[in-house]
């Protein structure tokens, strides 16, 4: 996952923007399977468009590196469910 993606996610925006206003968001959801490592963290931020609204959806990754990295990339960080 991530891996080679960044042409298919700017593909993807380009057709979104055929939407204009409404869109709000691109929401990215992985699975609870998809473990935290930093080579994966930037993999990630390093294919998102900036000047996007990025929303990142994980199980599993909630630490400290995430929430500073993603700030200053300026991902949201979404979770559907807590630790507890």
């Amino acid at each position: 996952m991530f891996k080679g993606t960044k042409t298919l996610v700017n593909d993807f925006g380009s057709i979104a923007d055929i939407l204009v206003d409404r869109v709000g968001c691109f929401l990215f959801q992985l699975p609870p399977s998809y473990r935290h490592t930093k080579i994966r963290l930037n993999n990630i931020v390093s294919q998102l468009d900036p000047a996007r609204r990025n929303v990142m959806e994980f199980r599993l990754w909630w630490n400290e590196e995430v929430y500073g990295t993603f700030r200053e990339a300026r991902i949201i960080f979404c979770s559907c469910s807590g630790l507890r």
